[in-house]
């Protein structure tokens, strides 16, 4: 799950989920993946969609679409780890 998260995800939202300057440059201000409170409020069908279909479609330009590259399982396995990202320690 951590490759899949690092070579679709990690160059905007960063390699630890804080946020990349690379996006920064491009305007583009990622969801912090950390931030507990933020992330218990999104469901996991919505966090499966929005990597899915990218984020246009509900006013989040900046997000990608990677159904086109992504199975649905590993949709799936990204949405499980990025959830690891906002864990207790």
């Amino acid at each position: 799950m951590q490759r899949l998260y690092l070579s679709n995800c990690a160059t905007c939202h960063g390699a630890n989920g804080h946020g990349s300057w690379r996006a920064t440059i491009f305007l583009i201000r990622p969801k912090d993946l950390t931030d507990r409170q933020a992330m218990a409020q999104l469901s996991d069908e919505y966090l499966f969609n929005l990597i899915k279909n990218g984020g246009a479609t509900i006013g989040k330009p900046g997000m990608p679409a990677f159904g086109y590259h992504l199975t649905d399982d590993q949709i799936r396995a990204l949405v499980a780890y990025v959830r690891t990202l906002s864990a207790s320690p």
